[in-house]
């Protein structure tokens, strides 16, 4: 830690994260937008609002996984495996439970985002109604109550994360 306290320690890499998953998030838009996908160019609002909330409850969920390792590559392989399988289980049960699952699905971060992706993408190509706006996210109950799982699990990780590394 070089010398480091830990919560300074702490904050740093929270913060180089969140930066490098921003950059790669500001990368994916100028690329949806160029080729003109429909779920930013249409409106990037909610697909912007979703991600800035993903990138910071999966950076505290990546260290409340870590404090479960002794060391680092443990810990990476773990996460990899548990996101792999994470798309796995969410692919199959979009299909069962066609974008309306349960709220409790939810609780696992993942789903929550990919069922949050899947709504936004459903209206962003759909005929039979406007493509959400930041506005209009309200209109959309399980686009809703994703977003606030994974908020409500951002804080909850990184209160985990904090109590294991203490």
């Amino acid at each position: 830690m070089n010398g480091l306290k830990t919560s300074i320690y702490f904050l740093a890499h929270y913060i180089d994260f969140v930066l490098s998953a921003g950059i790669s998030v500001v990368i994916f838009l100028l690329i949806a937008l160029s080729f003109r996908l429909e779920i930013v160019s249409i409106n990037p609002g909610p697909i912007i609002i979703l991600l800035i909330v993903w990138i910071n409850t999966a950076v505290s969920f990546a260290f409340a996984i870590s404090t479960l390792f002794d060391n680092g590559r443990n810990s990476l392989i773990g996460t990899f495996i548990m996101l792999f399988m994470s798309i796995v289980i969410s692919l199959s049960s979009a299909s069962i439970w066609n974008n309306e699952p349960p709220n409790a699905f939810f609780l696992w971060p993942p789903f929550a985002l990919y069922t949050a992706v899947s709504i936004i993408n459903s209206r962003a190509i759909s005929l039979a109604a406007p493509a959400l706006t930041a506005q209009t996210i309200g209109t959309e109950p399980k686009l809703v109550a994703a977003i606030a799982y994974l908020s409500v699990e951002w804080v909850v990780f990184f209160l985990l994360s904090i109590y294991g590394a203490v």
